[in-house]
Parts: structure tokens; sequence; C-alpha cells
């Protein structure tokens, strides 16, 4: 890859694909993405396929191109013919998925084959398994792409399995935290809004933040916390986020007796300013492509616990700047290192002090941003086009 690559007469034209602006690791990675990027060198564009939801709205807002198609699922035919419709009528240079739909780049180069498709995997469902669904649309996909970004050693690994003929075309590049954004705040910003979630004085606060979905752990989490509730009564768990496991956390809430304990907050946009308030965030996940929420703990200076799972021990140097338990071993394993890290100030601001170094030197927006830029900028300076077939295939 150079780094000398000619600058165009135009910013390069950038259309990024979601499938909503609700909460999550990816569309997270796009509006840091949308925000980093130099104005002078590309105009972007966000293209959500469902609804643009809070993201959609703050990237409007902060002066980014946003579309709608308004599909009601994936086989909604009256919107992918929006969809196509749309496209025909716009001009991009290159097309990046992160996390659409999987039709989406094949339908994508079928209409418009001149645009140089990029994708980002950020799912970590392939860790979990190959079903042949999985294996057939990743595949298809990988027919009409470009430059693959992993977002971790393990997903490249695993996207290899599945298309081991792409290896030379597959980069693998973190995702963005925000630096500036994740910054420590004043303890006045903390206790008030400690205050604000109706928190007592002196609360030992853990925090846990994703979808509420079975592969993040939500379904298993309170088990996991709840001998660190029977030892710690000033123990609190915060959840942020939205999902399937919403109505059954709040059910385990009550079966569990943790009603006022456990506060699920819901989709939140101020997560770096709960980051800062809690003193250990927490993550039960089954699988992780790469860890966003232990990677924004980190750069917020708070330590983590998981499991230690592929993907996620990627992102947290257990020892260092968390601890990463025996997946097999949980329900031992969580709750005694959660309960060691609040009874021990000490190593929490060392975790902590230590977490933040490693997130910026490794996760930093603009360092990583810097990077996709120059992928771009190479791919249109024609570095990286496919050598046959439809918009990206070798094969």
């Amino acid at each position: 890859m150079s780094n000398n690559s000619p600058a165009p007469d135009r910013p390069i034209r950038v259309l990024c694909l979601l499938w909503s602006g609700g909460m999550g690791g990816a569309e997270r990675h796009v509006v840091d993405l949308a925000l980093a990027l130099p104005r002078d060198r590309f105009s972007l564009t966000v293209c959500f396929f469902s609804h643009r939801g809070v993201y959609g709205d703050f990237l409007q807002s902060n002066g980014v191109t946003v579309r709608e198609m308004g599909l009601s699922g994936g086989a909604d035919l009256r919107g992918i013919l929006r969809y196509v419709r749309w496209l025909r009528r716009s001009e991009f240079d290159i097309v990046h998925d992160h996390l659409s739909t999987p039709w989406a780049r094949a339908v994508t180069a079928w209409v418009r084959p001149d645009w140089i498709t990029f994708s980002t995997e950020h799912t970590g469902l392939l860790l979990m398994g190959y079903s042949f669904t999985r294996r057939f649309w990743c595949r298809l996909g990988a027919r009409y792409t470009s430059t693959t970004i992993a977002v971790s050693e393990a997903q490249r690994r695993a996207l290899l399995r599945i298309i081991p003929g792409h290896a030379e075309r597959i980069v693998v590049l973190p995702n963005v935290v925000d630096g500036d954004r994740f910054a420590p705040r004043s303890d006045g910003a903390r206790e008030d809004l400690a205050r604000s979630l109706g928190l007592s004085a002196g609360a030992s606060v853990l925090l846990s933040v994703g979808r509420l979905e079975h592969e993040k752990g939500f379904d298993r989490l309170l088990d996991l916390l709840l001998p660190v509730f029977q030892r710690r009564p000033d123990a609190v768990l915060l959840i942020a986020g939205e999902g399937s496991l919403g109505a059954f956390l709040g059910r385990e809430v009550e079966r569990l007796g943790l009603r006022g304990r456990v506060h699920l907050l819901g989709a939140r946009q101020d997560v770096p300013q709960l980051c800062d308030l809690c003193e250990v965030a927490v993550l039960a996940s089954r699988c992780e492509s790469f860890g966003i929420v232990a990677a924004e703990a980190m750069m917020a200076g708070r330590p983590v616990v998981g499991p230690r799972i592929p993907g996620l021990d990627e992102v947290v140097e257990s020892g260092r700047t968390g601890t990463l338990v025996d997946p097999d071993r949980l329900e031992v394993e969580f709750p005694a290192a959660v309960d060691r890290l609040l009874g021990d100030a000490g190593t929490r601001r060392e975790m902590g002090q230590a977490g933040r170094r490693v997130a910026w030197d490794r996760f930093e927006r603009r360092k990583v941003v810097a990077r996709i830029a120059r992928l771009y900028e190479d791919a249109v300076a024609g570095r990286n086009r496919p050598r046959s077939g439809p918009a990206g295939s070798n094969s």
C-alpha cells in the first residue's frame, strides 16, 4: 500500500451501507468514520436500508448526507426496487458495506459495476460456526468485493475458512474509538450522572453495554454476577442497550430480587459518561469479532472483565488492561474476577491507565481512519481494482 496516492481532482465519493441506525458497534464505527474522514478529500453518504435511527439523525445533524430506504425486512421487494432506482440515479466511487443485508453487495454491483466495493465484517457470528446460509452469503458477497476489512485476526481466520482464495484481499483493521469522546470527566459530572440514574453515593458501579442478544451473553450476565451482588451490597449494574432480550432481562431482575441493583437503561448516547461512571466494565459475550465495548471502556480508563474468546482476546490484555477468564469456568472465575477488582482500587487504577494507553495506540479514531482513507485513495488510483469478474471477483 502506498502512502503517496495522488489526490483526485474532487473528493472521493463514498457510500456506506448499514441496515439501521440503531445502537451497535458497526453503527458507531460508521459514525466515527463519517466524522473523521477529511471532507476536502472525501464526500460520504450513509444509506440505511431499514430506519435511520438515532445515529442517522446524529449524522445528518453533523452535515453527513443520509438516505433511508425504509425496508421492512431483507425480502421487502418494493424496498429493494426503491434502492435499485436510487442507485441508478447516484454517483459514487466506492461503496462500503458495513452491516447491511446479505444481498446488498451483489445488487449494488449488478446495478453499478463501475463502483469499487469494500466490506467490513463486523459480526462475530462467523466465529460461532458456519451454517450453509452463512457460507452462501459470505461467498456471494466476496465475489463482489474488492477489499474486505476484518476487524480482528480472529475474524480474518474465520473468513478464510469460508473464502480461502481471498487472503490477498483481506486487510485487518480494528474498529475505531474516539479518544477525545472517551476522555475522563470531572468528578462533578460523574456525580450529576449518578444522581440522574438514582445511584446512591459510594455505589460500586459495573457497566455492560451492547445489543441485548444471545451472542452477547446478556441472558447469563445476571446469574454470573449474582455472587457479586450477594457479597457486595453496594454493587450495582448498569445495562445500556436494546434488543430481543430486553423483556427477559426485566423478568430476571425481578426473579433474582435485583430491583434497584440492576438498571436497564435502554439505548443511550452517553456511553462515554457511563464508562467514566463505572469501576469495571463487564462482558459475558459468547462471540466477539472485535469487542468495541471493551475498547471503549479501556479508552475511558476502566478495566474489563470478560471471557477469553477470539476477538476479545485481541483487545483486552488479560492481567494488564483487564481480566479474561476461561469460558468453561465462567460461573466461578467471572464473579471472582469482578469481585477482586471492586475490592482493589490500586489495580483498577493501574489497569485503567494501561488500558487507555493501549486503546490510544491501537484504536484511536484518527489513526485508524487515516489507514482506511489510504485504502480508499489507493483503490481509486487503481491499486486495488479487481482483476476480473463482476466488481471485485478474481475467480
